[in-house]
């Protein structure tokens, strides 16, 4: 469950599909903010030989390419607009994502727990 954000307390499910090659991410902000749902598959790109992230949403499709852990974050690169998504552990049920856009000039964080 994350934080507010934009106005909205969005709820994340997941699940492994595709006989547990694939973790299939659903966010969904409610009603109010539907518009903003989306669908992100995560799983290993054998051709780019690297972790990824694939993105289904209204505005179209973004992948992730995944750096992994560093320095105690997971850190993630977005093709569609230069952005580094970062997953910062808080404990053991909380977390943090990080959002920075590629030009560092704004930075979203949105506390998430289980």
């Amino acid at each position: 469950r994350a934080g507010q954000g934009a106005g909205y307390v969005d709820r994340s499910t997941y699940r492994f599909v595709a006989g547990g090659t694939w973790m299939e991410e659903y966010s969904d902000p409610g009603p109010r903010h539907a518009d903003m749902s989306s669908v992100q598959m995560w799983g290993y790109d054998g051709s780019r030989k690297n972790l990824v992230a694939y993105q289904f949403m209204g505005a179209g499709v973004a992948t992730k390419l995944i750096d992994g852990w560093q320095n105690g974050s997971f850190i993630s690169h977005r093709d569609d607009n230069g952005a580094t998504v970062s997953i910062q552990p808080r404990n053991a049920r909380a977390f943090d994502w990080v959002i920075v856009s590629k030009d560092q000039s704004n930075t979203v964080r949105e506390e998430c727990t289980r």
